[in-house]
């Protein structure tokens, strides 16, 4: 069983939330749902033009995350237009609001009422304290350190005994 998908951050709302093939009755159609964090990351990335690495941090996931989204993403809707399929838009898990920061200057982590992206720091004064991607802090990126440098035992590229 896939482990749950953790809720992804969202700032937007779509315009309209149907699409289809002009001239061809609704009920003649296939349906492709697009969710709304892939509407989001696609919204960010191809639209906005921001870079991978800003568009996760703007929606709380890593960046590889925000990659398989925007891959879905786009993989759907093309496949929709070319096969002539109407489009739906909703669904995912997805949270609408205010999110946590974090003051890139001091460091001070703070809810979601207090400083934020278009306020100051509390206890610096540093201006706009960036957001808090939710898997902030669980020590990613450290997984694959074991037994390389030079330590005891160090590995296979030295740093113990030469066998």
């Amino acid at each position: 069983m896939p482990r749950p998908k953790k809720p992804r951050w969202v700032d937007l709302e779509p315009g309209a939330l149907y699409y289809k093939p002009r001239g061809v009755p609704a009920a003649a159609l296939q349906e492709v749902e697009i969710t709304l964090d892939e509407l989001e990351a696609m919204q960010l990335c191809d639209v906005e033009g921001l870079h991978q690495e800003e568009a996760a941090l703007r929606m709380g996931v890593s960046r590889p995350t925000l990659g398989r989204i925007v891959a879905e993403g786009r993989r759907k809707l093309v496949g929709a237009i070319v096969a002539g399929r109407a489009i739906r838009l909703g669904g995912g898990e997805v949270v609408q609001g205010p999110r946590a920061w974090q003051c890139g200057a001091c460091g001070r982590f703070g809810p979601p009422d207090q400083g934020g992206p278009d306020r100051v720091c509390p206890d610096c004064g540093a201006a706009s304290p960036g957001l808090v991607p939710d898997w902030a802090g669980q020590g990613r990126g450290h997984r694959h350190r074991r037994g390389r440098g030079p330590g005891p035992g160090g590995g296979r590229r030295g740093g113990g005994q030469g066998r």
